[in-house]
């Protein structure tokens, strides 16, 4: 999809959508965010606390390829 993209408009698009949900989420919402951005600056700054037992999980492949 992404690739697709390029080829047809020759853009590189690298924006992307991030869920941030979990039990530990006081307001769970999505993110619309680029390539390379700070996710702590998201998870801490949203509810989650920093001293508990969390998991960030980040998938580098494109879920459309698999």
């Amino acid at each position: 999809m992404i690739i697709g993209e390029l080829l047809l408009t020759g853009k590189f698009n690298a924006q992307r959508t991030v869920a941030l949900v979990g039990s530990s989420v006081k307001k769970p919402r999505y993110f619309k965010t680029v390539i390379g951005s700070e996710i702590a600056t998201m998870v801490y700054d949203n509810g989650v606390d920093k001293d508990g037992n969390d998991r960030i999980i980040s998938e580098m492949c494109c879920p459309e390829s698999k």
